[in-house]
């Protein structure tokens, strides 16, 4: 039951939106995050399960820190999409 998530593309950058509901008066809203960055060139956004997405953002970082310590560079987006999937 995933919510709604947008990414718009700009000449001058990007914009990721998403909606954010708390599932409970319970949960403190600061410990939610649904935007994040895998690198210093790539944000994420997610819409469904929280623990896939977790996987999938560990392993992401993963990814890009180990192209940055074996290249010495951003890892280009589409290789990391290409990983991911």
């Amino acid at each position: 039951q995933g919510r709604p998530a947008l990414g718009i593309k700009a000449k001058n950058g990007v914009v990721l939106a998403t909606e954010k509901k708390i599932p409970s008066p319970l949960v403190d809203e600061t410990t939610l995050t649904k935007v994040e960055n895998l690198s210093e060139n790539i944000g994420v956004v997610y819409a469904g399960m929280v623990p896939d997405y977790r996987v999938l953002l560990r392993r992401g970082r993963k990814m890009a820190q180990q192209y940055y310590t074996y290249y010495r560079e951003l890892i280009p987006v589409s290789q990391l999409v290409r990983e991911e999937a």
